[in-house]
């Protein structure tokens, strides 16, 4: 079975890793490189994860005669009907008659995030991937860098930033090294901070929502609390306390939703499987 992927979705690697872990055959599609009927004619999927932001209008052409199954995530409106209904949409719609999985808020990933070492040579006050600075607004985006440049912070990723700290892109491997290695690792938009922690790091947050981690809500706050925390000594999670929580929910139950509305149940129990291994 080949699941197929659209890489602008914000979740395209938990979705990749969660299903791929399981024994799925796994396709990344980049629409701005291959476009929605070449994707169906070459990658040929029997499960299609799409953007809101995809053609969906040839949808309706390129599934005609197969058991191709179609998975929107996002926001699915009413206008969007005249194109094309989803086979499942996960996300939100106010669209009675498509089926819905409720998932708005971040789930943290627990297949695949593997935890750090420490290493001597990455140890900093601050770090932060440029990856997560994508979908910020330019002003504010500029606005928190002068922040962070004040504090030192060493900035890894794909997303180039016009700063002395930038240090390029790095491995996933060396990415838990990083987190696992600073005082504190930057979660800008409260998309990565599950990640981090099982990474064996401490982040913080942007975040208006009580955490078990550090939050701020603003950028004063951030620099207030990097002045006065980032000399301090700060205990890590442990093992335990990191089962507590993610156990209620996180990325692997939506997946195991997705499987059982499917019925795929060998997919299925593959899932609780690594779940239960993962916490």
């Amino acid at each position: 079975m080949r699941f197929v992927i659209d890489k602008s979705l914000s979740e395209w690697n938990k979705l990749a890793t969660t299903f791929g872990s399981c024994g799925i055959e796994i396709a990344i599609w980049e629409p701005n490189k291959v476009s929605e009927i070449d994707m169906f004619d070459r990658m040929k999927p029997d499960i299609l994860f799409y953007s809101q932001n995809a053609d969906a209008s040839v949808f309706s052409y390129a599934t005609q005669g197969t058991n191709v199954k179609t998975v929107m995530l996002g926001r699915y409106k009413k206008m969007d009907t005249k194109l094309y209904s989803p086979s499942l949409v996960v996300g939100d719609t106010s669209v009675e008659e498509v089926p819905l999985i409720k998932h708005q808020r971040y789930l943290p990933a627990i297949v695949g995030p593997k935890e750090g070492r420490y290493r001597k040579e990455l140890e900093c006050d601050l770090a932060c991937f440029t990856d997560e600075f994508i979908g910020i607004p330019e002003e504010n985006l500029q606005n928190l860098l002068m922040v962070l440049m004040k504090h030192k912070c060493r900035m890894f990723g794909l997303l180039k930033v016009n700063v002395p700290n930038y240090l390029g892109v790095v491995s996933d491997e060396m990415k838990s090294d990083i987190v696992a290695s600073a005082k504190f690792y930057l979660d800008p938009q409260a998309k990565s901070w599950g990640e981090a922690v099982i990474s064996g790091g401490m982040p913080l947050v942007m975040s208006s929502e009580q955490l078990k981690v550090p939050t701020f809500s603003n950028l004063n706050e951030l620099d207030s609390y990097l002045t006065e925390n980032k000399k301090k000594k700060h205990t890590r999670l442990n093992k335990i306390e990191k089962n507590l929580l993610f156990k209620n929910r996180n990325f692997s139950d939506l997946a195991i939703e997705i499987s059982n509305f499917f019925g795929i149940k060998n997919l299925t129990n593959a899932l609780v499987n690594s779940r239960r291994s993962a916490i």
